[in-house]
């Protein structure tokens, strides 16, 4: 096998068992001394990790671009037989850049994953800021914490979406709109565990915790 067959599936193997980089960067090391020398001494040299990125203006945040098809092709290429349909999972949720503070920034991962070859997850884009996907609710900023403090508010509609009739809540063109049948409001389900499980019901259960320790220490 040639050195550049085996760096490539080396490269393959690390991506697709989702190695940690310090652990390729070992393993590189010891490869070196023993039979391949011309191998890269670092992972971000083997994996190809772009050194610079990108980064676009979109108010009121930035965005990040890293990429879909090198992760598709990387995936598709130790298949003996790929699959007519791939089946993308998305998934982006919010995470402060500093320990529980969104006041300071935030960023907002766009994560994916191909369902029916259970891949491990990838990053496609990242972004600083979001609303609410589903309706037309303006939210605020309550204690540093996000609230939205009316339940009613008009919902959003895949023609709407796709006409960028609420200005505010697009900044360009998403690259899912090329696909026709794919409504763009009820095909992207919320996150069930951090909407309802992490969110709501963390807050229920803390207000149990704090009424049980106040009625205690009365009694």
């Amino acid at each position: 096998m040639s050195q550049v067959i085996f760096e490539k599936k080396l490269a393959r193997w690390a991506a697709n068992n989702n190695i940690k980089r310090n652990a390729i960067t070992s393993l590189l090391h010891i490869l070196k001394e023993n039979r391949y020398p011309d191998l890269p001494c670092d992972s971000r040299t083997l994996l190809k990790t772009p050194r610079q990125v990108v980064i676009q203006d979109m108010p009121p945040g930035k965005y990040i671009y890293i990429g879909l098809k090198m992760y598709l092709e990387n995936i598709c290429s130790s298949l003996k037989v790929i699959p007519k349909c791939l089946e993308l999972d998305l998934n982006i949720d919010g995470a402060p850049i500093f320990h529980n503070s969104f006041e300071n920034g935030c960023i907002w991962p766009i994560l994916g994953r191909i369902k029916n070859l259970n891949s491990s997850v990838f990053a496609i884009a990242i972004y600083g800021l979001s609303c609410c996907p589903k309706c037309h609710i303006v939210g605020k900023r309550i204690e540093n914490r996000s609230a939205f403090p009316s339940h009613i508010a008009q919902l959003r509609t895949n023609e709407e979406f796709r006409d960028k009739v609420d200005e505010e809540f697009h900044h360009g063109i998403c690259e899912f709109e090329k696909i026709e049948e794919l409504d763009m409001i009820n095909n992207f389900p919320i996150d069930y565990m951090h909407a309802c499980l992490h969110g709501i019901m963390k807050k229920l259960f803390g207000f149990v915790v704090w009424f049980w320790n106040k009625k205690e220490a009365i009694i």
